[in-house]
């Protein structure tokens, strides 16, 4: 089972760090668990800061960071988890820079990606909310179904009887 979460970037200093803590070769299998769509992994704050400059939305985020983390339990390797993440982001943002790494230094096994707040088809921004995190985490449920994944099943909110 996957658990998604986003966050924004607001500044080039901050993506520039969480850039490098993502591509971290200790995390990486050495970089071999990097992939990137539409940008190179090397220039990739650039490349994003050109898609920027032809926005005229208006918003402090820059990137957003989106974290998916698999259970331990799951059986799944760090290549099947970063093409899952990959398959993700090309379905939910398919018009959208995005540099991706699968972390394999903890327990279990999860991406970091960080994705470009304007895409590159009208340069529009995305304001990242409530509905576009549960449309996110309805995509990567539907790709853990896909690959035998298990997902998880929110909890019904109960209201005590007085």
């Amino acid at each position: 089972m996957a658990y998604v979460k986003i966050q924004g970037i607001k500044t080039g200093t901050h993506l520039k760090q969480s850039l490098d803590y993502i591509k971290n070769p200790d995390k990486t299998d050495n970089g071999i668990l990097i992939s990137s769509f539409a940008c190179s992994s090397s220039n990739t704050a650039e490349e994003f800061k050109e898609t920027l400059k032809r926005t005229r939305h208006s918003g402090n985020n820059i990137a957003h960071h989106i974290c998916q983390s698999f259970s331990p339990e799951d059986d799944i390797t760090p290549q099947k988890a970063l093409e899952i993440g990959e398959k993700m982001m090309k379905r939910m943002y398919p018009n959208y820079q995005f540099l991706i790494c699968t972390h394999v230094d903890r327990e279990h096994i999860h991406n970091h990606i960080i994705m470009c707040a304007a895409n590159f088809k009208d340069y529009k921004k995305l304001h990242s909310n409530p509905d576009n995190l549960n449309a996110l985490r309805k995509v990567s449920d539907t790709l853990c179904e896909e690959n035998g994944i298990g997902i998880i099943v929110p909890e019904e909110k109960t209201k005590e009887k007085n």
